[in-house]
């Protein structure tokens, strides 16, 4: 499971996030661009301050990640808007989706690195020659951080 025991419930809080957001982005009208983003903006926001409160996931470094992950689908959605208002110009457009693009180029490699290290704890139980083989790279994993 990927949540605490005591937690068993979490499943179903995301279940409601998601029905909220498809609501939101059901009733409210593409017109109002504005309002909808806000909408959703405010949904995330708060379910990033129970994931930060609460730490849900069995592993901090997963807890760290999703909240990261919620960021940058904030400052996303934010600048996404922004970039699709009228009086943005060309400079601006360019430069909001270079740090959109940067942002997520860089919750890419987090996640990465969360994966590899993962893969080589499970790798290293179950057949200890590999860890010998992988200690230069478990070296490199530990002095990134």
């Amino acid at each position: 499971m990927y949540y605490r025991k005591n937690l068993y419930f979490w499943e179903s809080f995301v279940f409601i996030q998601k029905l909220i957001l498809l609501i939101i982005n059901v009733l409210i009208q593409q017109s109002n661009l504005d309002l909808k983003v806000s909408c959703i903006a405010f949904v995330l926001c708060i379910y990033y301050l129970v994931i930060i409160s609460v730490s849900p996931a069995r592993f901090q470094s997963v807890c760290q990640l999703e909240a990261y992950c919620y960021i940058v689908i904030i400052m996303s959605l934010f600048l996404g808007n922004l970039t699709l208002s009228p009086e943005a110009g060309e400079g601006s457009r360019f430069v909001l989706g270079l740090i959109m693009y940067a942002a997520n180029i860089f919750f890419v490699l987090m996640w990465l690195k969360l994966y590899l290290r993962a893969f080589l704890n499970e790798k290293v139980m179950i057949y200890p020659q590999f860890a010998k083989k992988m200690s230069r790279f478990s070296r490199l994993l530990r002095d990134i951080d």
